[in-house]
């Protein structure tokens, strides 16, 4: 008969390859729109396997005034990413597009990451950080939005599209990808040894996958998106 105990090694074993196997897809994937949504993709499925085995472990870390707090916060986040995806699919610039609906998908699952319990201050303060370098490309779209609310003829006629400013935001966005990876593998690393078979494994999965994430992102940003 096997053990619990058994059984959850095997587990761990093969969250491991199935996430050893995500990171080398972020490394050795084409840095194109479909490698980076593929990655994406992948990361959130091993992630939604993640919250089914939370869910069955039925366990829950932190107090509902910090998922309420961390929620609201990601909420935020989120308002100003889905600004600017809308405002990217109204431009046709799809590779723009694709860099804000990945940001939407992880700010859903860092709501339910937060609800399901059991994150570190590292995770949550890695989630902030993650999501600020997310939204840096959003300055052009709300910088078109100010301009054509409040700007003279003269400035709206100059900023008519975001595209091209947002694109340069999304290269030197590059600048933030390394210290960002750093912030998460520690955030990681500190989540993992405090970790126990009690707390859910939806924080380090999604971890991974942000990591996986940053590492193609890093690549998409540097061949100029």
């Amino acid at each position: 008969m096997t053990t619990p105990r058994a059984g959850l090694r095997v587990s761990t074993l093969l969250w491991g390859v199935a996430f050893l196997a995500l990171t080398m897809a972020a490394v050795l994937s084409p840095a194109t729109d479909s490698g980076v949504v593929g990655v994406t993709v992948l990361g959130f499925v091993l992630t939604g396997f993640a919250v089914a085995m939370d869910a069955t472990l039925g366990t829950h870390g932190r107090r509902p005034d910090d998922a309420a707090f961390l929620t609201s916060v990601l909420i935020a986040f989120a308002a100003v990413e889905l600004f600017g995806l809308v405002v990217a699919q109204s431009e046709n610039e799809t590779r723009q597009a694709v860099w804000f609906a990945a940001a939407l998908g992880f700010a859903a699952s860092g709501m339910l990451a937060s609800w399901r319990g059991g994150g570190t201050d590292g995770s949550v303060a890695a989630q902030l950080f993650f999501h600020s370098v997310m939204i840096v490309p959003a300055i052009a779209p709300l910088g078109k939005f100010a301009v054509k609310s409040f700007g003279t003829p003269e400035a709206i006629g100059a900023f008519n599209t975001a595209g091209p400013i947002a694109k340069l935001l999304l290269v030197i966005d590059g600048i933030a990808m390394p210290p960002l990876f750093a912030g998460i593998m520690f955030a990681l690393a500190y989540d993992l040894s405090k970790r126990d078979e009690a707390r859910p494994p939806i924080w380090p999965s999604l971890l991974i996958h942000q990591a996986a994430y940053v590492v193609i992102a890093l690549r998409w940003s540097y061949d100029g998106l």
